[in-house]
């Protein structure tokens, strides 16, 4: 809310700026001055009824009239709430009540014991998979945040694998393969001809591309498939 009220103090200094300068306009231009007063009150109003500007798709001119204004309410919110180690077995339900009061479009929080996550860094592996489960503490906070944000973003990764190097590659979500070959590579998308791809946790059941391959699960797509999530991804090119 604090961030939605800063906003509406934002709005209402670039209101009175616009309204200070109109004197010293030309006719035309106190025209389109007025008028972008009257956008700005109206996404004032918006803001006043608590819909922040990432709840709502601005219209061509909205989006002209507060173009030199820094909103921060349509940007991506993520809280993480920090908790005890006595709430550790309370996190699905503090999270559900987070996602009741982050409501719309571009949010996302989570419950995270910080105390106990610093605790856990200096220990190995195998000591912090057993204290975890021990305490149903669920997988590393940091790796929750890293996901969260990228739900927030509207964000995935994809993998390509070489010789010497297994790599992430973030696109947007919805993101077709020649686009996606094209963050790797210009060439590769302009040349684009198929993407090899598998599934992470198929990949992974499977054990290699050939028990992969076999399954069925090893596929052949095209220009139209959109790279998903987690995808192991070969792309086959010719320029």
């Amino acid at each position: 809310f604090d961030i939605v009220f800063a906003d509406i103090a934002l709005l209402e200094r670039r209101i009175e700026r616009i309204n200070e300068n109109q004197k010293k306009m030309k006719v035309a231009d106190r025209e389109q001055a007025i008028k972008k007063v009257e956008i700005l009150k109206r996404l004032q109003a918006d803001l006043e009824n608590g819909t922040a500007f990432r709840d709502r798709e601005l219209e061509p001119a909205e989006r002209i009239a507060i173009a030199e204004t820094f909103t921060l309410s349509s940007l991506p919110l993520l809280v993480a709430l920090n908790i005890g180690e006595d709430a550790i077995g309370e996190t699905d339900r503090l999270e559900q009540d987070l996602a009741e009061l982050l409501p719309g479009n571009s949010t996302g929080g989570a419950a995270i014991c910080g105390a106990l996550e610093a605790e856990l860094v200096g220990m190995s592996v195998e000591e912090e998979a057993e204290m975890r489960t021990g305490l149903g503490a669920g997988e590393p906070g940091l790796a929750r945040m890293i996901k969260l944000s990228y739900d927030v973003l509207g964000l995935n990764s994809f993998l390509t694998v070489g010789d010497d190097e297994v790599r992430a590659w973030t696109v947007r979500a919805g993101t077709m393969a020649p686009r996606a070959a094209g963050v790797v590579h210009s060439d590769i998308e302009r040349g684009f001809i198929r993407a090899e791809t598998v599934a992470y946790d198929d990949f992974i059941d499977c054990g290699s591309v050939a028990e992969a391959r076999n399954r069925g699960v090893y596929r052949q797509e095209g220009r139209d498939y959109v790279v998903q999530d987690g995808d192991i991804v070969n792309f086959l090119f010719s320029v």
